[in-house]
C-alpha cells in the first residue's frame, strides 16, 4: 500500500512539476502577447513587438514538447492546454502582422505623410496591405480564443485569455475600421476626381454645441494628393442680411432653428453637438453664399489647430510685433488674444490670419515623427479635429473611427454627454468666459438585474479674473450666461433634477436617440451651479455606458462611480469601479454577467478573485 501511495505522490509531483513549467513559460507569452497588442494602438517599439513574437514563438514549441504531451494525458490539463495552443499560435502571425504595420508606420512617421503640399499616397498605399493583414489575424486570434475558452480552463488560464480576448477584440474594431477608410482614401484625396472639403474655425472661448462659436471659413483642395488652400473668410464677413435660411435636417431646425444656426446668421452653425448635420448645414450656407460646393467638412478649434502644425513653427500675427510659436496658438486664442487686442475687428483678422497660417504651415512642412503624429490622434480623439464626407460609405467609416463627431449612440451602449451653449450676446453681455469656467462632472450608476440607478452632476464655476476688456467679460463685468444641456438616453426615466440642491426648472427635447435635459444659468464672478439629475434606465443582459465629451478649451474632471450587481463585473474590475480621470476622450465601462464557468467561477467564488 505504502509503495502506491509513493507511485501515486510520485506522480502528482511529476504532474505538478509539469504543469508549472509549461503553464508559467506559455502564462508568460501571452502577457508579452498581450502587451504588444496593446502598445500597438499607441505604438509600441519594433524591438518590443520583435520580443514578443519570439515569446510566443517559444511558447508554441513548448506547448508540443515532450513535457506538454506527457501533461496533455491528464484530463483538465489537456483542455488548457489546447486552449494556450490554439492562442499561442494565433497570436504568432497577428503579432507579425502588428510588426509588418509598424514597418509602415514608422516610415510615415520618416517621411511624413504631408510635404510640399502633396499628400505621400504611396505612403498610404504601403500602410494598406499591412492593415488588411492585421485585420485578418486578429479576426483568427479573436476566434481561436473563444474556441479554448470553457469551464475547463484553470483560473490563471482563463483570466491571460480573456484579456487577450478582450485587447484583441477592441483593436480588430478600429483596425477594420481603418481599414476601410484606407480604401477610400485615394479617392477621398481626389485621386478620382478633384475634391474641395470646407474647413471650420471654431473658437471654444465661447461654447456651442459642436465645440466654439463658429469663427472662419475656408476651404482645402485635393487633386490626386496635391493640396491647396481656398480663401479663408471670417463669418462676419459671409453675415447676409436679412437672414435667409437654407435647407437643414429637421431635427436641427426644430431643435436649433431658434438661433437662426440654419440661416446666414453664421456665428451660429455650430449650436449642433452631431457634427454632420453641422456639416451639412455649413456646406449649403457656404454654397449659396459664394456658389463654391463642397464634398465634406473639417472642423478646428484652436487645439486642433495647434496638433497640426509643428510646436516649434512660429507664425505671424497680424497688428502684433511678435510670432507665435505653434504651441502657444491654443492659449494665445483663447486668453492673449484678448489682453493683446482692444479692437474686436483686429481681433478677428488676427485669429483668422493664424488659422490660415496653421493650415498653410501644416500643408508645406513634412509630417514627420512619432510625437505629431501623437499630438494629431490625442486632438481627434478629443474632438478638436473632426471630419465628414458627404459621401455615405465614407462617411459611414470616418464615423466607426471616431473621426466624424457623431452623436447617435450605437444600439448597445448608453451614452450621457454634457454640453453647454454660451448664451451671452453681442450687446454688452459677456460672451468669450468659457475658457475662465472651470468644470467637473459626477457620474455614478448603481446597476441592477433589471435596471440602473443613476446619477449625473455637473458642476460649472465662473473663475473668470478681474482684468478683462470689457468687450469680453461684458457689463456687468463678468456674467456667464450658460445653457447647460444633459444628454440622456432615450429610454432613461427622469426621477430628480436639482439645480443648486432645489428642484430645478428644466426644458426636456429630443434629438439624436436622446432626450436632452437644460437648465439656463447665470453666475458672477466666483459663482457655481451644480444641476443634479437621477434617473433609471432599463437593462437587458448587459450594460455599456459611454460618457463622451464636449471639445473644450480646458478638460473637465470626470469622476466615474459604478457598482455591478451580483455576479457580475464591471470590465474586470470586479464589482466596483471607482476613479476620476481628465475627461479628454469617450470613456467606456461595460458592465455584465461574469463569463467565467467551471474551475475559474469556482475559484472566484471560493476566492473572491475577479
Amino acid at each position: 500500500m505504502r509503495k502506491v501511495l509513493r507511485a501515486v505522490a510520485g506522480l502528482l509531483l511529476l504532474i505538478v512539476v509539469l504543469a508549472l513549467y509549461v503553464f508559467a513559460t506559455a502564462g508568460r507569452n501571452l502577457i508579452a502577447a498581450r502587451s504588444a497588442l496593446s502598445l500597438s494602438v499607441e505604438g509600441v517599439d519594433e524591438a518590443s513587438a520583435i520580443e514578443a513574437e519570439t515569446h510566443l514563438i517559444q511558447a508554441s514549441r513548448q506547448l508540443e514538447s515532450i513535457p506538454a504531451r506527457l501533461l496533455g494525458l491528464v484530463p483538465i490539463a489537456r483542455q488548457n492546454l489546447e486552449a494556450l495552443k490554439r492562442a499561442s499560435d494565433a497570436a504568432v502571425p497577428t503579432v507579425g502582422a502588428a510588426i509588418d504595420l509598424q514597418h509602415a508606420f514608422a516610415r510615415l512617421e520618416d517621411e511624413g505623410l504631408v510635404e510640399a503640399a502633396k499628400v505621400n499616397t504611396s505612403l498610404l498605399s504601403d500602410l494598406q496591405e499591412p492593415v488588411v493583414s492585421e485585420t485578418e489575424a486578429l479576426e483568427i486570434l479573436v476566434q481561436e480564443i473563444e474556441r479554448g475558452l470553457s469551464g475547463w480552463l484553470l483560473p490563471p488560464v482563463w483570466e491571460r485569455l480573456h484579456e487577450l480576448h478582450g485587447t484583441a477584440t477592441e483593436l480588430l474594431s478600429s483596425v477594420d475600421a481603418a481599414a476601410r477608410v484606407l480604401s477610400d482614401s485615394e479617392a477621398m484625396l481626389g485621386g478620382d476626381a478633384p475634391r474641395t472639403y470646407l474647413v471650420l474655425l471654431m473658437n471654444n472661448a465661447e461654447l456651442r454645441g459642436a465645440g466654439g462659436i463658429l469663427t472662419g471659413v475656408g476651404t482645402v483642395h485635393f487633386d490626386r494628393g496635391r493640396i491647396s488652400l481656398g480663401r479663408f473668410r471670417s463669418v462676419h464677413d459671409l453675415r447676409e442680411k436679412p437672414y435667409v435660411a437654407v435647407p437643414a435636417p429637421p431635427e436641427f431646425v426644430r431643435r436649433f432653428g431658434t438661433y437662426k444656426a440654419d440661416t446666414t446668421l453664421w456665428l451660429n452653425a455650430t449650436f449642433s453637438p452631431h457634427v454632420p448635420d453641422v456639416s451639412l448645414v455649413a456646406a449649403r450656407l457656404y454654397e449659396r453664399t459664394t456658389g463654391v460646393t463642397t464634398d465634406g467638412a473639417l472642423l478646428m478649434d484652436p487645439r486642433g489647430l495647434a496638433a497640426l502644425v509643428d510646436p516649434d513653427d512660429t507664425f505671424a500675427v497680424p497688428g502684433l510685433d511678435k510670432r507665435i510659436a505653434g504651441s502657444e496658438i491654443a492659449d494665445f486664442t483663447y486668453s492673449d488674444v484678448y489682453e493683446r487686442f482692444d479692437d474686436q475687428i483686429a481681433r478677428r483678422a488676427a485669429l483668422l490670419d493664424l488659422g490660415e497660417g496653421a493650415f498653410k504651415s501644416f500643408i508645406a512642412s513634412p509630417l514627420v515623427g512619432r510625437e505629431r503624429v501623437s499630438a494629431i490622434g490625442r486632438a481627434v480623439a478629443g474632438g478638436h479635429i473632426r471630419m465628414n464626407s458627404f459621401d455615405a460609405a465614407e462617411a459611414a467609416a470616418l464615423d466607426e473611427l471616431g473621426l466624424s463627431g457623431s452623436i447617435v449612440p450605437p444600439d448597445d451602449t448608453r451614452v450621457v454627454r454634457v454640453t453647454q451653449q454660451n448664451f451671452g450676446s453681442a450687446n454688452g453681455e459677456g460672451t468669450k468666459l468659457d475658457f475662465w469656467t472651470d468644470r467637473k462632472l459626477d457620474q455614478a450608476c448603481t446597476v441592477g438585474l433589471d435596471r440602473a440607478r443613476c446619477r449625473t452632476r455637473f458642476t460649472l464655476t465662473n473663475e473668470i479674473p478681474d482684468d478683462l476688456p470689457l468687450y469680453v467679460a461684458g457689463d456687468p463685468y463678468g456674467i456667464l450666461r450658460s445653457n447647460i444641456e444633459i444628454y440622456l438616453p432615450s429610454d432613461a426615466a427622469l426621477s430628480e433634477a436639482a439645480l443648486d440642491g432645489r428642484r430645478a426648472e428644466i426644458r426636456t427635447e429630443g434629438q439624436s436617440g436622446y432626450q436632452v435635459v437644460s437648465v439656463y444659468v447665470e453666475l458672477g464672478a466666483g459663482g457655481m451651479a451644480e444641476l443634479d439629475l437621477t434617473y433609471t434606465m432599463p437593462i437587458d443582459g448587459a450594460f455599456h455606458l459611454r460618457l463622451e465629451p464636449q471639445p473644450l478649451a480646458t478638460d473637465l474632471d470626470l469622476d466615474l462611480a459604478v457598482v455591478a450587481p451580483p455576479g457580475w463585473t464591471v470590465e474586470d474590475q470586479g464589482r466596483a469601479f471607482d476613479r476620476e480621470v481628465r475627461w479628454d476622450r469617450p470613456v467606456d465601462l461595460r458592465l455584465a454577467p461574469d463569463p467565467r464557468t467551471g474551475l475559474a467561477a469556482a475559484w472566484a467564488r471560493l476566492f473572491g478573485g475577479t
